[in-house]
């Protein structure tokens, strides 16, 4: 199982120096607002920070706002959690990216709706969020240490 997982990630991880080698999805028919569900206990002005962060790399958002969630956003919402669990046992986020195949079976590219996870200790790490919402906008992570979207793990 170790194997498979490690695995996985080293596919998905890039030594890409320039964002867009990183680009996998975007946000293509709609421009995604950005939801912090209620009892994330993440301070707006992070999110809004990390949202500009990636306005001044050519990324669109629309509002952000909070509201309750559920466990699926809307389409065209990346939604904000807080949550203890994550997938990957060592991660302090995690993003899920929602697209759906073409009609002739393909992957589309367009994301449909995103879900970001944060763990409870790491709500107030503005890098991480920055991080994540990169995730939410179509990138994967690397290994360049000087890039925003640098693997990171819970060893803060």
């Amino acid at each position: 199982m170790n194997f498979l997982l490690a695995l996985l990630l080293a596919t998905g991880i890039s030594q890409a120096e320039n964002l867009e080698d990183l680009r996998i999805a975007r946000w293509e028919s709609r421009v995604p607002n950005i939801v912090i569900c209620n009892g994330a206990d993440i301070d707006r002005e992070l999110v809004e920070r990390a949202a500009d962060a990636w306005r001044a790399r050519g990324e669109r958002f629309g509002n952000i706002y909070e509201r309750s969630c559920s466990s699926r956003p809307n389409r065209g919402e990346i939604a904000i959690y807080v949550r203890s669990e994550m997938e990957h046992n060592n991660s302090v986020g995690e993003t899920v990216r929602n697209v759906f195949r073409n009609d002739d079976g393909s992957w589309a590219t367009d994301i449909h709706h995103a879900r970001v996870y944060i763990k409870p200790n790491y709500v107030d790490s503005y890098s991480l969020i920055e991080h994540e919402l990169g995730h939410a906008v179509g990138y994967l992570d690397t290994w360049n240490s000087r890039s925003v979207m640098y693997v990171i793990a819970d060893k803060h």
